[in-house]
């Protein structure tokens, strides 16, 4: 039998363990965690992935609306990130198959295929009177199922529900924490409280075994580094090179707080609002909204960035009592070093737009336990291979994230000289080229994001002008997007008129349990 041992029991730490013990339901699987390093739970975003790792788990989303207060997330709202002041959705996207799609998807090559399905949803987004599929029913608090009562005697409860797009989840990561130790100890996994006081390793490579601050010896031969920011493995120990992104996002601070929620109108989105220096998160849960302010500290002071905050909101929300988190964006070149990988925030930290840290930690988690017969028996090739592809996949989160900031914003110098003054990649230099003069293709891309994240984002905040795109598109096809797309939307519109208010499914759910 094998001893497993994961240190750090927040979210990446728990989803790894079971994760682990799925994996290998033999082997020794143990959670070392300290009472007295707690966890933030300020609100937490994610990414469809994560709900498809749940159901990998055997974790019904009905257990983490009523134990974890989660509700839904559709996409993004992003709020104030252009010159006029609006706002633009980066979505989940749809699953349901339009009757008159056969007209749209017509194509000769796998090149059209691109270009006419990321220009359909860039003229839908972009033309005022032609809102997006999801902005239709956001704006309504609604969410994308319709009840169907064929399963109507499922244990599950989502299985009542036809899924009319892709979505996610928000959760409260204290009790989302909680819940899967619940999960993890049904199943066999050891909790173990305590601190790293000794790691112990005879050969410098592998860790032979961890003592913790009451001199308690645990064996290990393969450990995960979920310390968070603490980065205790990866970082203290291995002393794995940092790859710093700070040239290029020179956000270096966070402050947390709270703000009181309407229960019976909880959108069913993320929303991110531009600031003078950055932007606030505000994340809907069942109990209360989880927002921050991530700020450039080298504009606006801690006292300044509260008193900004205070202004937008009105009043003053309830801050945790911790300082404002410092962070400083970036990667480890190599998060598997030996025995030991890096997961979720222990790994990286780019910022949080884009719930991109939590992406990331299951991307690597399924990519880690897929090849599980590497993990005990390593290759030195495949562990090269796996790190390359972690940082490349972090650099394509960089870009990503950059873009947002290529916005014609101009209230202030941070917006105003942006991108002068924070270095722009030569990859994303080529995106940007390619979206203006020609078409950007999922080819061009990697993971986390497709071309069409690439396109909602640079349209909304005004960096690409749909004249550019339309020139680009034969006339033909272009002559058909239109005809089609006023069909279209009145499909859109019909089936969204059936969809279920966020609140009600979430009470459908076992939600809102005191």
């Amino acid at each position: 039998m094998k001893n497993i041992v994961i240190v750090g029991g927040g979210t990446a730490g728990w989803l790894t363990a079971l994760y682990a013990k799925k994996t290998f339901p033999n082997d020794n699987v143990s959670v070392v965690q300290s009472k007295e390093i707690g966890i933030l739970g300020a609100g937490e975003g994610s990414t469809p992935n994560l709900v498809a790792l749940f159901d990998y788990l055997e974790i019904p989303v009905s257990d983490l609306i009523s134990k974890a207060k989660a509700t839904i997330k559709t996409g993004i709202k992003f709020t104030n990130w252009s010159k006029d002041n609006n706002f633009y959705y980066h979505d989940f996207g749809k699953k349901f198959t339009l009757p008159n799609e056969d007209l749209i998807s017509y194509k000769l090559s796998d090149y059209d295929v691109q270009l006419q399905e990321d220009t359909l949803h860039i003229m839908q987004i972009n033309e005022k009177n032609q809102p997006a599929f999801s902005s239709r029913y956001s704006e309504k608090n609604l969410v994308p199922f319709v009840y169907n009562d064929t399963y109507k005697n499922s244990s599950n409860p989502i299985y009542n529900f036809d899924q009319m797009g892709s979505w996610s989840i928000h959760f409260d990561a204290k009790l989302l924490a909680k819940l899967l130790e619940e999960i993890g100890l049904t199943r066999g996994i050891n909790n173990i409280f305590g601190t790293v006081k000794d790691i112990n390793s005879e050969n410098n490579i592998d860790i032979d075994s961890i003592t913790l601050n009451d001199e308690t010896k645990i064996k290990t031969d393969f450990i995960f580094d979920c310390t968070g920011f603490y980065k205790v493995f990866i970082g203290k120990h291995f002393k794995s090179e940092w790859v710093s992104f700070q040239e290029s996002l020179p956000m270096k601070k966070a402050i947390p707080f709270f703000i009181d929620i309407d229960k019976e109108n909880i959108p069913a989105y993320t929303e991110s609002i531009a600031m003078n220096y950055g932007w606030m998160w505000k994340i809907p849960l069942q109990h209360r909204y989880g927002c921050g302010y991530v700020y450039d500290s080298d504009f606006i002071s801690n006292e300044d960035a509260k008193k900004e905050i205070e202004k937008f909101l009105g009043f003053e929300p309830d801050y945790p009592k911790v300082d404002p988190f410092l962070f400083n964006p970036g990667c480890y070149k190599e998060i598997w070093k030996g025995n030991c990988l890096a997961v979720g925030l222990a790994s990286a930290f780019v910022e949080p737009l884009e719930a991109t840290s939590i992406f990331q930690t299951v991307v690597m988690l399924r990519s880690f336990f897929a090849n599980k017969h590497h993990i005990f028996n390593r290759n030195n090739k495949y562990i090269e291979n796996f790190n390359k592809a972690y940082l490349k996949n972090t650099e394509e989160v960089m870009d990503f994230i950059y873009l947002h900031y290529m916005t014609d914003k101009n209230n202030n110098d941070f917006w105003i000289n942006f991108t002068n003054k924070n270095k722009m990649t030569e990859k994303l230099k080529e995106k940007v080229f390619l979206l203006n003069q020609s078409i950007l293709a999922d080819w061009d891309t990697t993971v986390p994001f497709s071309s069409t994240s690439y396109y909602q984002v640079s349209f909304g905040i005004n960096l690409l002008n749909i004249n550019n795109i339309k020139e680009i598109i034969n006339e033909n096809n272009l002559s058909r997007f239109n005809k089609n797309v006023e069909k279209n939307e009145l499909i859109m519109k019909e089936l969204s008129d059936n969809f279920i208010t966020h609140s009600n499914f979430l009470k459908f759910m076992g939600g809102f349990q005191d």
